[in-house]
């Protein structure tokens, strides 16, 4: 039906010169002039124009769902279905760049620092862990183990509050001893532990000024006032 129709309109339209020529009508279109296969060509290329725009609407409507997706979540979805929290590559890329062998710490706390808590909030240090879970500027130590876990600088310093581990559990410890104002650093630490408690405060107060608990255990124990070796090693 469709053909028929086509070849009706095609007749109806087309004349010969010497039809049009007799009639008065308008010039005549030539046969000639007629080209099916531009028209066909046409059709092809606004089909893929059209599907083209469809497809990059949907690119468009993923992505958008996707970072929805990943702003209530907190989470980036990779392929293969997994997905990745967005801290947790930032975490991953500064373990792997341990500049400073920060992992000496996390290896000495790993079996013990339950234990650390317990006696931090009984308010009384019972076992030897000073040395990696409060550590001080390099010089003050004499022992091996002082200074296998000494800190270089302010620079180490700040990587070590900036690991995803050491940084969060040194504020915890800090934060548990603070408000123990009834109780000495002395008493809880025991002397030589109560002067590096001091120094320690002193090293990650001065590293990150931002970052009010250390200054809190300064107040608390030491007045306020910063070990006075500390703050000489670190300005040579």
């Amino acid at each position: 039906m469709a053909c028929n129709c086509m070849a009706a309109t095609t007749a109806s339209t087309m004349r010969w010169p010497s039809q049009a020529a007799s009639a008065g009508s308008r010039p005549a279109i030539s046969v000639a002039t007629i080209r099916p296969m531009d028209s066909a060509r046409e059709v092809v290329q606004t089909r893929c124009m059209a599907r083209k725009a469809c497809c990059m609407n949907e690119m468009k409507r993923l992505k958008t769902g996707i970072r929805l997706k990943t702003l209530q979540t907190g989470r980036t979805p990779l392929r293969g279905g997994h997905h990745t929290t967005t801290g947790s590559l930032k975490n991953r890329k500064l373990i792997m760049k341990d500049t400073y062998n920060l992992q000496r710490f996390v290896d000495a706390q790993q079996p013990l620092f339950q234990q650390v808590l317990t006696e931090l909030e009984a308010g009384q240090k019972r076992s030897h862990w000073m040395w990696f879970v409060f550590p001080q500027i390099q010089g003050l130590g004499r022992s091996d183990t002082a200074r296998h876990y000494a800190v270089t600088d302010l620079d180490e310093a700040r990587a070590y509050l900036q690991h995803p581990v050491l940084g969060p559990r040194l504020e915890q410890c800090a934060g548990i001893i603070a408000p123990q104002v009834e109780r000495s650093a002395r008493q809880i630490f025991s002397s030589p532990d109560d002067m590096k408690l001091h120094s320690s405060m002193t090293l990650f107060s001065i590293a990150a000024p931002e970052r009010p608990v250390f200054q809190k255990v300064l107040d608390t124990f030491f007045g306020g006032e910063r070990d006075a070796m500390t703050v000489n090693l670190l300005s040579r």
